[in-house]
């Protein structure tokens, strides 16, 4: 059996077979090597194989056969091939064989391969003969085709590092320019790059972006009715406007800043006339300004400013509709009308009468029989077409009107007068009713001499929010805040004359709202016994800074609380002492000692119950020679009075007596007013036998003047009866004192 020889080569000979020896067609034997005249596989380039020897081994014929593959498959049996586009990429070989025919020993050698590689196109080439560029700034997208400088099959056009604003098409090899984004450049290297499967090649041009001409405006005219004339030295667009002013800037004119009416339009180079509206100029003589501008120009033209005499331009009148009102309370109302031009001026008037006026007497304030308004008439610009709202006012209460409109736009145009449906104003507001037993109440309170009020619901407020409750302990003589301005509870302790109540007393209270009118009428009287006293005597807080001057003073105010008992001692020598009490300070106690004279001492006391933590002290005016100062707190207190006769002596030794009290569980303060003409405290220990726990709170002293002050104590009595004499000596001052001792509960 013969077996011929393909790609796999020669078999060998005798191959034995069994027990019994074969002879194999083997072919002919290669003796020399064939060649290839082309060994890069470049697509259009034709390759030509060139064939070895080979040798007959059985007598036979040798001839020779050729191929050329791709990716394995033949596409050609001729020795010469030029490989096609279709073959791009592909794996290329090219190769020829021997084979023997006749004879004894007929077969073929194997393919003998004589090259191989990459089937790819030629690599482009460029011709370096790019154009450089040059394009006016802001002129859109230019264009330039740069395919034509290279040769080769299938490219791949790109940019090598190109600016912003410079892109080339992959697939034409057309550049474009935008040149609204690029700058002002000169002799920018553009770098356009061909690829094909071969390789590349690279070719550059420069680039120019380079300013536009300047545009220019002459040949001006107006034909005084409809139409502007000029003449410009290139494509732009004309802007105009029209004002009183004799000049305007080429940027207000541009923007049509304070245009009584203005415009624009395209315009190409030379001679050009457009037609124009004004509608919203009045006849009469106005200033016409035009300018020139181009997007590439580097300024628009000068502006040309020029008086003209206009022709009204307006003559259609603003139509009204949906004219509507409504009343605002008593005194005031709402109306809104809708217009569908965008400047003049809006008039309305608002009558009694719901018959219109004429546009004549509205623009005049008239009514429809000629008589001055009698509700508001009024105006205002209108700067935008659509509804315009008004808010007239000076009205009566429980009074029907009507609102009657006009539109004039600024060409004098008058639009038909449109009237709203009318309405009618509220009733004028009265003071609050006078409450009743369902709307308020007063309760024994939880604390000694505490009273709790309750303001249950209330009252009719008479068309005026109620802002405030207030009570009275004496039948309406005075009357007193009660710090509620809605319903709620609150707990007094203060007659309506500001004086404390006692405690277990039984009070007559009356109430009575307040609103923006006025104070509604006095309540029925409810009767409460206010709280008992308890078993907590009131104790010391503290003791505000004290202040001395030749002129008026501001003590410092000393750390509180709401409900905290705040007493101010004042003092001063050989003057009337007669501070009249604000923001609530009620006078507990004047008196003197030593006379008229300079040796003579005199003293005040206030007191008040702070509302809140935040009270601020008072600022106390000029009272006479050296006045001093100083304000001190007391914490559960309810109520103080002077107990006893104030007592007024001389001397350093200092006896004040108390007197008898009217219950337990009272605090005794002590204070002695004193010449000298120090600022070092003259009393630093008190004693009293029928008290305990006496302290010495301090006091406050000036060297001002003739000098003097006072010093302050206190103690505890835990049960009624004589409250004892407060003892003490004082340092240095051996004149004139004035002591009162003053019971707290």
């Amino acid at each position: 059996m013969r077996i011929y020889g393909g790609d796999s080569g020669l078999l060998g000979r005798g191959l034995w077979m069994g027990r019994r020896k074969s002879s194999i067609a083997v072919g002919p034997t290669i003796t020399a090597p064939g060649s290839i005249d082309v060994s890069t596989f470049k697509i259009g380039t034709t390759q030509t194989i060139t064939a070895g020897t080979a040798t007959a081994t059985g007598g036979g014929t040798v001839t020779y056969e050729f191929r050329h593959l791709a990716n394995g498959v033949t596409v050609s049996t001729l020795a010469a091939y030029a490989h096609v586009g279709a073959n791009d990429g592909q794996g290329g070989a090219a190769q020829w064989r021997a084979v023997e025919t006749g004879g004894t020993n007929p077969g073929a050698t194997a393919w003998q391969t004589v090259a191989s590689g990459t089937i790819t196109y030629p690599a482009p080439v460029a011709a370096g003969s790019l154009v450089n560029q040059s394009f006016t700034d802001d002129t859109g997208v230019q264009t330039y085709d740069a395919s034509g400088d290279f040769t080769g099959s299938a490219l791949v056009f790109s940019l090598v590092s190109p600016p912003s604003g410079v892109t080339i098409n992959s697939g034409t090899g057309v550049v474009s320019f935008d040149t609204d984004a690029l700058t002002l450049q000169t002799g920018t290297s553009i770098t356009v790059r061909a690829t094909n499967s071969g390789g590349f090649a690279d070719s550059a041009f420069l680039l120019d972006i380079v300013t536009g001409q300047q545009i220019t405006l002459s040949g001006v005219s107006f034909n005084g009715t409809d139409t502007i004339s000029m003449t410009v030295n290139r494509a732009g667009t004309i802007y105009w406007m029209i004002t009183d002013n004799a000049t305007e800037t080429a940027t207000d004119v541009i923007n049509a800043t304070g245009a009584i009416d203005s415009g624009n339009f395209v315009v190409s180079s030379g001679s050009n006339n457009a037609t124009i509206s004004y509608p919203n100029t009045p006849v009469g003589n106005h200033y016409l300004h035009i300018v020139a501008d181009a997007a590439t120009s580097p300024a628009p033209s000068a502006v040309d400013s020029t008086q003209y005499t206009f022709p009204s331009g307006d003559t259609t009148a603003p139509i009204l509709t949906s004219p509507t009102d409504a009343a605002n309370g008593q005194t005031a109302s709402t109306g809104s009308v809708t217009t569908d031009e965008a400047n003049g001026t809006l008039y309305w008037v608002v009558t009694t009468s719901s018959t219109a006026p004429s546009a004549a007497q509205v623009k005049n304030g008239l009514d429809a029989t000629g008589s001055p308004s009698d509700g508001d008439a009024n105006s205002q610009a209108v700067t935008v077409a659509g509804v315009q709202n008004i808010t007239p006012s000076g009205l009566t209460a429980s009074t029907s009107y009507t609102t009657h409109f006009m539109h004039e736009d600024a060409a004098g145009n008058q639009s038909s007068v449109v009237s709203a449906s009318g309405f009618t104003t509220s009733a004028a507001a009265t003071v609050p009713a006078a409450m009743v037993d369902a709307n308020w109440s007063v309760a024994t309170g939880s604390g000694a001499s505490e009273v709790d009020m309750t303001i249950a619901s209330a009252p009719a407020d008479g068309g005026s929010a109620i802002t405030k409750y207030q009570y009275t302990t004496d039948s309406g003589a005075t009357w007193r805040d009660t710090g509620l301005t809605a319903t709620g509870s609150v707990t007094l302790t203060l007659q309506s004359d500001g004086s404390a109540m006692a405690a277990s007393t039984s009070y007559d209270f009356q109430v009575r709202a307040v609103n923006g009118v006025g104070n509604a009428p006095a309540s029925n009287t409810e009767s409460a016994t206010s709280g008992a006293s308890g078993g907590s005597i009131p104790t010391f807080g503290a003791a505000g800074s004290g202040a001395d001057s030749m002129n008026g003073i501001t003590p410092g105010m000393p750390t509180h609380s709401a409900g905290t008992l705040l007493v101010l001692l004042l003092t001063n020598r050989g003057n009337d002492l007669n501070w009249t009490p604000t923001d609530g300070w009620i006078e507990l106690y004047t008196g003197t000692s030593g006379g008229t004279g300079s040796s003579g001492r005199r003293g005040q006391i206030f007191y008040k119950f702070a509302a809140s933590g935040a009270e601020t002290a008072p600022s106390i005016p000029d009272l006479g020679n050296h006045l001093a100062g100083q304000i001190f707190a007391f914490e559960g207190a309810s109520a103080i009075s002077v107990l006893g006769t104030p007592t007024a002596s001389s001397g350093s030794a200092v006896s004040i007596s108390s007197g008898t009290t009217g219950g337990a569980n009272r605090r005794i303060a002590v204070v002695c007013f004193s010449n000298g003409d120090t600022t070092v405290d003259q009393i630093t220990s008190w004693t009293n036998a029928n008290l305990t726990n006496v302290t010495d709170h301090g006091g406050h002293r000036t060297d001002q003047g003739a000098g003097g002050g006072f010093d302050v104590g206190s103690g505890e009595l835990a049960t009624a009866g004589d409250a004892g004499t407060f003892t003490a000596t004082m340092a240095a001052v051996t004149s004139n004192y004035l002591g009162v001792v003053m019971e707290i509960l």
